[in-house]
């Protein structure tokens, strides 16, 4: 039975959105898991930065087994061919050896899953801290990763998404108060296009069409001509 886990640098930015009380039961609820596979009942944001971590620790978990399984059949083969005569073509078992080897390693490739990255946790994590009036976004899917991937690519790192995501709180429009009632959501957030208008300031409370920011008469008194005034 494995008696460690790992905790990686790259989860430092997370934790620091959690408050010392957060962290101290994340920290336990950890130990919990790792040692007895329990699951806690934390809060949400707690919760978040926990499933990142677990499934670490369940990786690390399943490659140590596979690493324990493999030597116990090493030993298994050695104990074997010590009880067996010498075979009368070793080459031949040299190549099937090796060919089995090769079909292992094939396999593993198929079945091996990307987990996401640091910089993509950190981005799922801060949407859940600061977007708190929005639909939470409950799985890590391929095109969300891309998505972000494609941002980051381009220079759009954590403070830019930072922003976003705490324009889009304070915008009033995007938390539902339109004509169709209609709410942004995690993926509206990380598309480009909808970025550009948020940093821009087309949702800011200020500029809603329902309370505009100039006023006509004051604009014909300058001169200007105002059709329709």
């Amino acid at each position: 039975m494995q008696k460690f886990f790992v905790l990686f640098f790259d989860y430092r930015p997370q934790l620091e959105l959690l408050s010392n009380a957060q962290r101290g039961e994340l920290l336990l609820a950890l130990f919990d898991y790792a040692q007895y596979g329990k699951k806690p009942h934390l809060d949400q944001v707690t919760n978040m930065a926990f499933s990142f971590i677990a499934a670490q620790i369940d990786r690390d978990k399943q490659k140590y087994e596979e690493k324990c399984q493999k030597g116990r059949k090493n030993a298994q083969k050695r104990w074997s061919a010590e009880c067996q005569p010498i075979p009368s073509h070793p080459n031949t078992k040299e190549k099937e050896n090796t060919k089995d080897k090769t079909n292992t390693k094939e396999k593993e490739k198929k079945t091996d899953f990307d987990p996401p990255s640091p910089f993509e946790e950190q981005v799922f994590s801060l949407y859940h801290h600061i977007c708190i009036s929005f639909p939470p976004c409950m799985a890590i899917t391929e095109g969300r990763r891309k998505a972000i991937q494609n941002l980051h690519r381009k220079g759009f790192g954590l403070e830019e998404f930072k922003q976003v995501f705490e324009a889009a709180q304070q915008s009033s429009f995007l938390k539902g108060e339109n004509s169709r009632k209609w709410t942004a959501g995690f993926d509206w957030m990380i598309d480009e296009t909808n970025i550009a208008k948020v940093l821009e300031g087309n949702y800011n409370d200020a500029y809603s069409q329902d309370k505009p920011s100039y006023n006509l008469e004051e604009l014909a008194q300058f001169g200007m001509h105002i059709p329709e005034l």
